[in-house]
């Protein structure tokens, strides 16, 4: 029988109630490590605990054992997830006396700790994407955008890293319509304080691109749209400048070709 979970009345944990760490095999995540620091007195000895690592519905959990009985598994490996970059885990202790399990207590959106301060603003996937060589994924709120590019082209991961074409190809396009997303989609309304992490990201970054010019009005009944636009162009623009190297070597690649 799957056992159902009851999310009703159940405590918070803290995030340091586990650490965690990645650890990576030729540059990529290959499995984590896990260290438990748990009060047990305050739990039933048989509570279960358990761990989730996921992205969106994609989750592989594993069972740590009970409070009194605690066991970190040797199998912690997490590659054939199919996107392991910035993975979330999830820590659960649970009553499992009835069939309807219990969550008594959770801490939800952990991090690990070797990852914590290294997420990128656009992170990057490989996905099929049919006919398309890259698109943008819009995820649950607090995650941000995602850049998937096409794992029918092998060639791709390498340029993604180090070819300039590429480079300024897509991000400045990406970067157009993640602001216009943010702001006419979504529809962030105060820029100082916006309530969603990675609005905030995406506004600092472009504050940092332009620095001397203010955010136009966001909240909805006095924005101006063509401001915006604007805006967002002086952005994009702005980046390219900033990259004059990269847009060099573009030129010249493509004189050559």
């Amino acid at each position: 029988m799957k056992r159902r979970f009851n999310y009703t009345g159940r405590e918070k944990l803290t995030k340091d109630a586990i650490k965690i760490t990645v650890n990576k095999t030729n540059g990529k995540p290959k499995s984590i490590t896990a260290k438990l620091n748990l009060n047990e007195i305050k739990y039933p000895a048989d509570t279960k605990i358990y761990l989730d690592a996921y992205h969106k519905t994609d989750r592989k959990r594993f069972d740590l054992g009970k409070i009194n009985q605690r066991r970190i598994p040797e199998d912690l490996t997490i590659d054939e997830l199919a996107y392991t970059d910035n993975l979330m885990f999830r820590l659960m202790l649970i009553d499992e006396s009835s069939d309807q399990g219990k969550i008594i207590a959770h801490a939800d959106r952990i991090r690990a700790d070797n990852e914590a301060n290294k997420k990128p603003i656009l992170p990057v996937k490989f996905e099929d994407l049919g006919q398309q060589i890259w698109k943008l994924e819009f995820t649950a709120e607090e995650d941000g955008p995602i850049l998937c590019l096409n794992n029918k082209i092998p060639v791709l991961e390498n340029f993604v890293k180090t070819d300039p074409i590429f480079f300024m190809y897509v991000f400045p396009a990406a970067i157009r319509v993640i602001l216009t997303h943010m702001i006419f989609i979504d529809t962030v309304e105060n820029p100082e304080e916006p309530p969603v992490t990675w609005h905030s990201d995406w506004l600092k970054f472009s504050k940092m691109i332009l620095p001397h010019e203010p955010i136009p009005n966001l909240e909805q009944d006095k924005i101006d749209k063509d401001e915006v636009v604007k805006w967002i162009e002086q952005v994009v623009e702005e980046f390219c400048n900033n990259r004059r190297e990269e847009w060099e070597s573009v030129k010249t690649r493509l004189a050559g070709e």
